[in-house]
């Protein structure tokens, strides 16, 4: 990429160079304020909350991965239906309530024909 900038100029291809060093630098401070987590909690705690964050997609996010370890979320039990703090998430199969309800055995006709007034 900065090569390509080069294309366009000298000082573009060192602004860019900059932009590079910033992300390196940034993501050195992260990755040791990583390697402190354990001092705090544990190996295997930060190793279950990471497990956790990297099987549900999210990458590079330390302030969720402190959040899971100071919740104590790395101890609920995975599953694939709740979210990341534990809430269950319930697909519902159906939208058209009126048609639900004419569909349903369960329902008398005397009700139906009270409901349509």
């Amino acid at each position: 990429m900065i090569r390509q900038a080069y294309t366009v100029g000298p000082a573009t291809a060192l602004f860019i160079a900059d932009l590079w060093d910033r992300a390196t630098l940034h993501a050195y401070w992260d990755s040791l304020d990583v390697l402190q987590l354990p001092a705090l909690y544990s190996c295997c705690r930060v190793e279950r909350a990471a497990h956790r964050l990297l099987t549900r997609g999210i990458r590079g996010r330390l302030g969720v991965l402190r959040w899971i370890l100071e919740e104590e979320l790395d101890f609920a039990s995975h599953r694939d239906d709740a979210q990341l703090n534990g809430q269950l998430v319930f697909p519902f199969a159906r939208t058209d309530v009126r048609r639900a309800s004419t569909e349903d055995p369960f329902i008398s006709p005397e009700i139906e024909t009270t409901r349509n007034r």
